[in-house]
């Protein structure tokens, strides 16, 4: 088994800071999607997986797994368990560790992640906090739709989410 760190990176544009609506990192409910690799044969899954606390699920004799799938090369199973949520405001360009997870047969893949929560934005211009917004898999993050959508930081304020990607380390525990 291998413990990993999820760790999320955002590139902003005149926003000082993102985080979920509520400030709280710790909500069980908070899914992210993700993309995994079988650690035997590196078999990697086409679409993205779901990972959430709220969904647990019993595979193994010690421990809960959040994350069940079977390699679709080698027939061998695997799971990803959410052992702790956590995080910080995220800044432009600082990595910021969200999770540790706990792999056994499957790691997931660094590159693009999804999330199924809302965030709220502050702007770095004047301080001021968005209305809540969705950060949707693959879409472009420009202010423009997210001010259709209800977010608006005011004025001529151009400000806008370039980037969310996700790394995995692991840990030392």
């Amino acid at each position: 088994m291998t413990m990993m760190l999820f760790n999320v990176t955002a590139e902003l544009t005149g926003l000082a800071h993102i985080e979920p609506v509520g400030k709280d990192w710790t909500d069980p409910s908070h899914a992210y999607n993700i993309k995994l690799q079988c650690e035997r044969c590196g078999w990697c899954t086409r679409d993205f997986v779901r990972l959430c606390m709220e969904e647990p699920r019993r595979w193994r004799k010690k421990g809960i797994d959040h994350i069940i799938c079977e390699c679709a090369d080698c027939g061998r199973r695997g799971a990803i368990g959410i052992r702790r949520q956590m995080g910080v405001p995220l800044r432009s360009g600082v990595e910021t560790t969200v999770m540790l997870l706990e792999c056994d047969g499957l790691v997931p893949l660094d590159g693009e992640v999804g999330t199924e929560f809302q965030w709220t934005a502050v702007s770095e211009a004047d301080g001021r906090e968005s209305d809540p917004f969705d950060m949707v898999l693959g879409a472009e993050l420009d202010w423009k739709p997210m001010q259709e959508e209800g977010v608006h930081m005011g004025g001529d304020v151009e400000a806008h989410v370039d980037s969310f990607v996700a790394t995995f380390s692991r840990a030392r525990v």
